[in-house]
């Protein structure tokens, strides 16, 4: 005997709704519009990017937003010193990342609000992607059924 299979197009196929999170002292304009602009158009057919924005404003120029900030001993804030700042980073252990909690909070509430499928973080968006991931997996395990885990995540230089 036969078996029966079951043939859907990919234009059948809803498209994937994935929350995106830009990088560090972007917006998610800038990001859908640049940074993404052609992994968007590639990938219209299969899946849609929501970007929104991190809930820090960059001082220099608030339009650019951060997922967290840095202690003033680590970074004055400027535009010209954010490459130093990268090379001291590089050098540390650890450091502290003011406002992550926060961001968390705030990506989760978008997560539960939004009927997405995946998420893809850039930069700073990735590391918030990937805490994202963990702590969904951390609230599902503890038992809480209302969770809706990523099908997948997209970490993008982070």
């Amino acid at each position: 005997g036969g078996r029966a299979r079951t043939w859907r197009s990919r234009a059948a196929m809803p498209a994937l709704n994935v929350l995106a999170l830009h990088g560090f002292g972007q917006c998610a304009e800038v990001f859908l519009e640049k940074r993404a602009k052609e992994l968007s158009r590639k990938l219209k057919s299969v899946a849609t990017l929501h970007a929104i924005d991190a809930p820090f404003a960059r001082p220099e120029q608030p339009a650019l937003r951060a997922w967290w900030t840095y202690p003033p001993e680590l970074w004055d804030g400027r535009p010209e010193t954010v490459q130093a700042l990268a090379e001291t980073l590089l050098q540390r252990e650890s450091f502290e990342a003011r406002g992550v909690r926060e961001s968390l909070s705030y990506v989760v509430d978008a997560w539960s609000q939004g009927e997405y499928d995946g998420v893809l973080g850039f930069s700073q968006g990735a590391v918030i992607a990937a805490v994202l991931c963990a702590e969904l997996a951390r609230r599902a395990a503890s038992g809480d059924a209302s969770v809706r885990l990523p099908r997948f995540a997209v970490i993008i230089a982070g």
